[in-house]
């Protein structure tokens, strides 16, 4: 899993500033703000009346970000951003706010 951690997040580094850190086994992501409580307590339906499109958005990145993590702690508080971590699956620019997502594995 840790190769495809650090696939996933090579990739997403060239669409944002790296976040990356071995040593701390965590990742910062920005996510929109109204996928935070559904994130947070992994519930699909806590998204509220969303189009199929926008649960597909949020099911692949729980899927290729998420799958093995858990969220550790959430922002203080969301702002706008044009770039973030749930562009790559066709989320417009929005409020989002600061997640972080830790991962336990075994660097042997």
């Amino acid at each position: 899993m840790l190769y495809e951690v650090g696939y996933l997040v090579k990739l997403d580094s060239l669409l944002t500033f790296p976040r990356f850190a071995v040593t701390d086994n965590h990742i910062w992501f920005q996510i929109p703000v109204q996928w935070a409580d559904a994130l947070v307590n992994n519930d699909e339906t806590r998204l509220g009346k969303v189009t199929p499109k926008e649960l597909e958005a949020f099911k692949q990145f729980m899927y290729h970000y998420v799958e093995t993590g858990n969220v550790l702690s959430v922002g203080p508080s969301p702002y706008f951003s044009k770039h973030h971590d749930a562009r790559p699956y066709g989320v417009l620019p929005c409020d989002v706010i600061d997640v972080k997502i830790g991962y336990d594995y075994d660097p042997c």
